[in-house]
């Protein structure tokens, strides 16, 4: 056999094995013996075909030398390189043994098929055992990871045996972090590995021990142990998480996290997720069985559940509960979380059609101010049944008629929390849409009845009271543009508003016509407000109206795509009389015409919006709210902040029931919704000023911060700064946060202790996260803030999971 360069093709009879060879050499071909037992081409033996790798059915073979012995080895040497479809080893020498059709090598052998890379100092390769390396080197070609293993087995469905094993994801020499293990497994289909007898370092230094370890080849989901959690508060003491997760199907998964508190002993926390074509939900809970602060168990248990039923019907179930009123003040971070005042639950089955909206509703509340009295609490609903219609009739709908309905239940535990009972609300309305481009003209009437059926009530207050009255209303508005600047490229357009109501007055307070206040509150006065046919959120006050409500909008925006840069809207109410209707404990106003609203939107600038908003009391010539709101963000992670929050004391004058500030889905008062039926003077008034920031400094790091500050009463409400630093394959990120843990009451303002919290998260990059996550939260307490480089933290197993939100 000639020692010259040699081109060997073999045609390879089945995957991955080599029964047959065909030598070509100066024009000679010199058939192989064929190993016995050898199954003819095109049939391949069942023990080969079971999980065999994909081949493209041909091997081709370049070495420097090649012999054929008697005994069927055959010896390549010499640059020897095997190319199977995307499979190809490359040696200085290969020995391949026709009876066994494997492959031996010795001296530095390197092996890839398109998943993975290997060199080693020796190893053999075979169609059914796969391959075997020693003092292997090697990396995965569809993810950056690498590492080195005493010894390596491949085998033929892409599963890598590693002993003596360290791994990273790291691409620089040396590496920031590995991964060292007795042994590892690692699956390059599932994109799954395993390792017992594990130690993470970082930089050289032990930073975390795992007799068993699991962890994702790439952004999927996984059943395992995750990487533990730790933090620290001031009410809990240093807490550590020890999370497992269970990838149920592609479409449901559940996390069960045991916690640790120092303070409290353990607690059994688990969130369970699914999702399907028609329904999307959530259940997580978290339990003590004895905290050893509060002297007793605790628990928490939330369900959220949207689910799409046949012919337009959806149903919707939003329900929590706590074991105590005091768990959101232990448990909950930030003062958004302990000034919780009440839990919603609800059941609520509807349906919707181009014509129809019905609801059917089952509402009940859990009180967490446990120092609210009981006449002052909110009503369960059960049940609130509403049906509404809309049609239109003519050319553009121009006549257009339909009616909005309620029946309800309110209900309370105990006959001493007031008067219950039913609610009947019917509203018909008909009117004409009338207008053309640039202008509408929709003047409407409609007619309200409203019954009761009380029970409960006091001596001489009526049982059956009721109140019919007509309402009718004009509303018009014009839309005037025209282009402006170089090319026309700006729009411009003033929209005047216009709208008369008339609403005759009908005694609700007093005497047989007394209605009781259920579920009925004053909302924040906007814009949009004053063009509502009622001044009152609920069915239990009808304002009467003699009035005109003007609003103009001015824009300016891009004429091309439409793009807003200015918005500019005015509005305000004037009486021809004063309005009679009141709540109880809302002061009656005088004056003829209502406080001025303005808000100002802007994003003409580059990088920079701010928006502000005014309500102006032309009678005390003073603001009665306020708020203004910069920002300046070049980037996802570059953004600063600034706002202020002003309410005057006095506004509170106007007080809302709990019950309304429960229930009510407007924008009722905000903190104000701890008021009561007793005027509370003094104890609404807010005067904030906040800043929020992230900023990166150079390539590595990342500040923010946050703090809100009550310029009324000259105390920090929140407070939190941390950094990230982030280098190519590994990131820490440190935060410390001190806050305000109201507990509603009614003083007003709660209790006002201070809780702090410190929160650590060291991602190792394409492995996970060791630490808390406090990405959500800084997503949420800095406006327009997104994470360059989002840290998985310990939701790794979560990354692919569909969002729960329908």
């Amino acid at each position: 056999m000639p020692r010259s360069s040699l081109l060997w093709t073999a045609l390879l009879s089945f995957g991955g094995v080599v029964p047959h060879w065909a030598f070509a050499a100066g024009g000679c071909v010199c058939p192989s013996p064929r190993p016995s037992g050898t199954i003819a081409p095109g049939k391949p033996s069942p023990a080969r075909t079971a999980g065999k790798l994909p081949t493209a059915g041909v091997v081709h073979v370049v070495s420097d030398n090649a012999t054929l012995e008697r005994n069927g080895r055959v010896v390549l040497e010499g640059h020897v390189v095997l190319r199977q479809g995307e499979r190809e080893i490359q040696a200085q020498q290969v020995e391949y043994d026709t009876h066994h059709d494997s492959i031996h090598t010795h001296g530095r052998i390197e092996y890839s098929d398109g998943r993975v890379h290997v060199t080693g100092t020796g190893g053999s390769y075979s169609p059914i055992e796969g391959a075997r390396f020693d003092d292997a080197h090697f990396s995965l070609l569809q993810r950056s990871a690498r590492g080195t293993a005493r010894r390596m087995q491949l085998t033929p469905l892409g599963v890598l045996h590693l002993d003596g094993v360290s791994f990273t994801t790291c691409p620089q020499t040396p590496p920031a972090w590995v991964l060292r293990a007795g042994k590892i497994t690692l699956d390059t289909r599932k994109r799954v590995g395993t390792g017992t007898n594990a130690r993470i370092d970082l930089h050289g230094v032990p930073i975390l021990y795992l007799p068993w370890v699991s962890f994702p080849l790439g952004n999927v989901r996984k059943s395992g142990f995750l990487f533990p959690t730790f933090g620290h508060t001031s009410r809990g003491g240093f807490q550590l998480s020890t999370p497992f997760y269970w990838n149920i199907a592609p479409n449901a998964d559940f996390t069960l996290e045991p916690t640790e508190y120092q303070l409290r002993g353990p607690d059994v926390g688990g969130d369970f997720r699914f999702l399907s074509s028609r329904e999307t939900g959530e259940l997580d809970w978290d339990y003590l069985p004895n905290d050893t602060a509060y002297h007793g168990s605790r628990s928490r248990i939330r369900l959220r559940s949207v689910t799409e039923l046949p012919h337009g019907f959806r149903l919707t179930l939003d329900g929590e509960n706590v074991s105590d009123t005091a768990y959101f003040e232990d448990f909950a971070t930030g003062p958004e979380g302990t000034s919780t005042a009440f839990l919603d639950r609800r059941a609520v089955l509807s349906y919707r059609s181009v014509h129809w909206n019905i609801q059917g509703m089952a509402q009940q509340f859990q009180t967490i101010d446990s120092t609210l009295p009981l006449i002052d609490r909110p009503y369960a609903r059960v049940p609130d049944l509403t049906v509404d219609a809309d049609y239109g009739w003519g050319p553009g709908d121009l006549v257009r008629y339909g009616f909005k309905s309620e029946v309800v239940d309110f209900q309370r535990p105990d006959h001493a929390m007031g008067v219950t009972g039913w609610r009947y609300d019917l509203k018909p309305v008909v009117s004409l849409n009338l207008g053309g481009p640039g202008y509408y003209i929709r003047p409407s009437i409609a007619w309200r009845a409203t019954q009761y059926e009380l029970s409960h009530t006091l001596p001489g207050e009526p049982s059956s009271p009721s109140r019919m009255l007509p309402i009718a209303s004009v509303d018009t508005g014009l839309t005037l543009e025209r282009t402006s600047g170089s090319h026309g490229r700006r729009l411009i357009t003033v929209e005047p508003r216009l709208m008369y109501l008339y609403v005759p007055y009908r005694n609700q307070s007093t005497g047989p016509h007394a209605l009781p206040i259920f579920d009925t509150g004053l909302p924040d006065l906007e814009p949009v407000e004053l063009f509502r046919t009622n001044r009152y959120v609920g069915a239990d006050r009808v304002g009467d109206a003699n009035q005109v409500s003007a609003g103009i909008t001015s824009r300016l925006l891009n004429a091309r795509n439409g793009r807003q840069y200015l918005s500019a809207t005015f509005g305000e109410e004037f009486y021809f009389a004063t309005p009679r209707v009141t709540l109880p404990t809302e002061v009656v106003r005088t004056d003829r015409r209502s406080d001025l609203v303005a808000e100002l939107a802007l994003t003409a600038l580059r990088h920079w919006s701010a928006t502000a908003g005014v309500q102006w009391d032309p009678q005390a010539s003073q603001a009665q709210r306020a708020e203004v709101n910069i920002q300046y963000r070049p980037a996802g992670d570059r953004v600063i902040n600034l706002g202020y929050r002003y309410e005057r004391e006095a506004i509170e004058e106007t007080t809302q029931t709990a019950s309304a500030c429960a229930a009510s889905t407007a924008g009722l008062s905000g903190l104000c919704c701890t008021q009561l039926t007793t005027p509370l003077a003094g104890t609404c008034g807010i005067q904030q000023a906040e800043v929020s920031a992230a900023w990166p400094i150079g390539h590595s790091w990342l500040l923010f911060a946050r703090g809100v500050y009550s310029l009324k009463d000259h105390e920090a409400l929140e407070r939190f700064v941390g950094f990230e630093y982030r280098a190519c394959c590994w990131s820490v990120r440190l935060g410390a946060r001190r806050y305000v843990a109201f507990r509603p009451t009614v003083a007003g303002t709660g209790t006002g202790a201070q809780d702090t919290g410190i929160y650590l998260q060291v991602e190792l990059t394409g492995l996970a996260s060791v630490g808390s996550a406090p990405d959500k939260f800084l997503s949420e307490a800095i406006p327009g803030f997104t994470p360059a480089g989002s840290a998985a933290g310990y939701t790794q197993a979560n990354a692919n999971f569909p969002a729960t939100t329908p």
